[in-house]
């Protein structure tokens, strides 16, 4: 299931995406490639447990901080 997805590039994407695979279901945030007009993963990227989740949105709403970029409540998602 696609969460979110963030362009890099014309030919580039970010996406978050809830995959399960073989009974486990895990988030994922990955770089995909336009092949044949079609987006494909590579292997670039993390997989993670749910678990972590909420220690990811700590780290990036603290990345912001650092970048001096204002936290939004609720910021677009496409």
């Amino acid at each position: 299931m696609i969460i979110a997805t963030i362009d890099k590039t014309d030919k580039t994407q970010i996406r978050l995406t809830k995959d399960t695979v073989n009974g486990k279901t895990f988030g994922q945030i990955r770089i995909w490639t336009k092949v044949n007009d079609e987006y494909v993963p590579t292997r670039k990227g993390i997989a993670f447990g749910h678990n972590h989740i909420s220690e990811l949105q700590v780290g990036l709403e603290q990345m912001k901080i650092s970048f001096d970029l204002p936290i939004v409540d609720d910021p677009p998602v496409s």
